[in-house]
């Protein structure tokens, strides 16, 4: 999933994006990538909740690379 920042999404999208990292949660990996850092549920129309059942599956197993 490239730029995730860029835009804010509507409810609807992030709702899509929450399906998504359900679904390969366990399957497979998932990349994530930005160029800078964002506030998760700014990012995800605002919803809290769904930012945090995003996060703990995606979080889980992960590895995050900085830029150098």
């Amino acid at each position: 999933v490239d730029e995730v920042s860029i835009d804010p999404t509507t409810r609807q999208e992030a709702i899509l994006f929450f399906r998504i990292a359900a679904y390969r949660y366990g399957r497979g990996s998932i990349q994530i990538t930005t160029e800078r850092g964002f506030e998760w549920p700014a990012v995800l129309a605002g919803r809290e909740v769904l930012a945090t059942a995003i996060l703990d599956p995606l979080l889980n197993q992960s590895q995050t690379l900085g830029a150098a």
